[in-house]
């Protein structure tokens, strides 16, 4: 697999579990920031889960916080309300 379709597509990983998780980008406490949203794209990229990823946003529709095998769980489940 090339590289940029890797992250093309692990990126589209990571934009589907912020959707899952209701995850939002911005300033406020209960977002992700900049900072946040770069340390979990580069983590995405250089996660070994991707099929269970793939599977758990396939198989969980009702489930809204991110599984404990992924790398950004405690990132993406800080803004779950």
């Amino acid at each position: 697999m090339g590289i940029f379709k890797k992250a093309s597509d692990r990126l589209e990983l990571f934009r589907k579990m912020m959707d899952r998780t209701d995850a939002k980008a911005g300033c406020g406490s209960d977002t992700l920031g900049e900072g946040d949203l770069k340390s979990g794209i580069v983590t995405c990229l250089s996660c070994r889960h991707e099929e269970a990823c793939m599977d758990w946003l396939e198989d969980n529709g009702s489930q809204t916080r991110a599984p404990a095998f992924c790398a950004n769980a405690m990132r993406l489940n800080k803004t779950f309300h």
